[in-house]
């Protein structure tokens, strides 16, 4: 019998960098999941910060929050040295799971971060978490999996369940932050629940703002105010309902004259009896929120009307919505400035 010469097919091989990276287990093959995304969450933005227009990237996070994240109950920044200490281990083949519960324990301190110092000893809340801070967390989870998965056959199961828990976490999240994108206006879109963001703090209150199509008052009119002195004072900046600044206006039967800088607080310079005037504008409380108002006196017309809502969302004041004032880089406007135009007057 004559053996024929034509050798047998033999599969190609394999890169064995590719090998080496990428692992031919599972545990390894998870492993480098877990790197991939660790270093997407780097590009994409971690949180966003109360007087802030821009989210801070999961870059600047780990290099700031490295060197001062001890300061800002933090700690969660240092599980990432961890985890790039599981997944060598995963790779060298060595038992993981004891670095990984560290790493796990000092993931779960993110929930104590929710501030971060800025000057003069002051701080800026954490208003919301990016899509970094959820891809990061995957990361973290991936990487427990992995060291779950080197453990041999009697842990796969376990590595199973945890997949399959990560896994519908991430779509109820996803259905959830869907479903709030849905219901939130358009300056909620562009800045605590913008598509950047995965969750807020800071609750969909879902009241568009109301813009005047074309100005009502005349440029520097004489208004009678009628506000609710719990709501807001025409003198006082830390007021609930910001209103724009009166050199001129009527209240409570007397003519009133007050000067103000770009910034200050008005002071009330004169005082006359009331002369009467065309327009009232009315700030009313309405149950949880407010209503504002600009009424025709003759004809009790409404001509203009924003309701409002009010959150506790900081421990010291209540966060309104629609906002008066947004960041001028996110170039959305807020209460305040469809005011500026219904009424025909700016800041001085």
């Amino acid at each position: 019998m004559v053996e024929s010469s034509v050798p047998d097919s033999q599969p190609p091989a394999r890169s064995k960098g590719l090998v080496k990276i990428i692992g031919g287990d599972p545990a390894k093959r998870t492993a480098g999941l877990s790197l991939v995304l660790l270093l997407l969450s780097l590009a994409l933005p971690a949180f966003l910060l109360e007087f802030s227009a821009e989210s801070w990237p999961g870059i600047s996070v780990l290099f700031v929050g490295t060197l001062v994240g001890w300061m800002a109950n933090g700690f969660a920044v240092y599980a990432n040295y961890l985890l790039l200490l599981t997944l060598l281990m995963v790779w060298r083949g060595r038992g993981a799971w004891i670095a990984a519960m560290f790493m796990l324990a000092l993931t779960g301190t993110v929930v104590f971060f929710d501030r971060v110092p800025s000057g003069q000893g002051g701080s800026q809340m954490l208003l919301s978490w990016g899509w970094g801070a959820v891809v990061w967390l995957a990361a973290i989870w991936c990487a427990w999996i992995a060291a779950l998965l080197a453990l041999g056959e009697k842990a796969r199961f376990y590595a199973l369940l945890n997949a399959t828990f990560g896994v519908a976490a991430l779509m109820f999240l996803v259905y959830t932050r869907a479903d709030t994108f849905r219901d939130a206006n358009v300056q909620e879109r562009e800045s605590t629940h913008s598509p950047w963001m995965a969750w807020s703090y800071v609750p969909v209150c879902s009241i568009p703002l109301t813009w005047p199509v074309v100005p009502v008052a005349q440029r520097d009119e004489v208004l009678t105010l009628d506000i609710e002195r719990d709501l807001t004072t025409v003198d006082h900046w830390h007021a609930r309902v910001k209103l724009p600044p009166f050199q001129e206006y009527e209240r409570d039967g007397f003519r009133w004259t007050a000067k103000t800088r770009s910034g200050q607080t008005p002071v009330v310079v004169g005082k006359a009896p009331a002369q009467g005037t065309r327009l009232t504008l009315s700030v009313k409380q309405a149950g949880r929120g407010a209503q504002i108002a600009l009424l025709e006196n003759a004809t009790g017309k409404k001509l203009y009307s924003q309701p409002l809502s009010f959150a506790r969302v900081f421990p010291w004041r209540d966060q309104p919505c629609p906002q008066f004032q947004v960041d001028p880089a996110l170039e959305v406007p807020g209460v305040r400035a469809a005011l500026e135009t219904v009424l025909q007057r700016q800041e001085r």
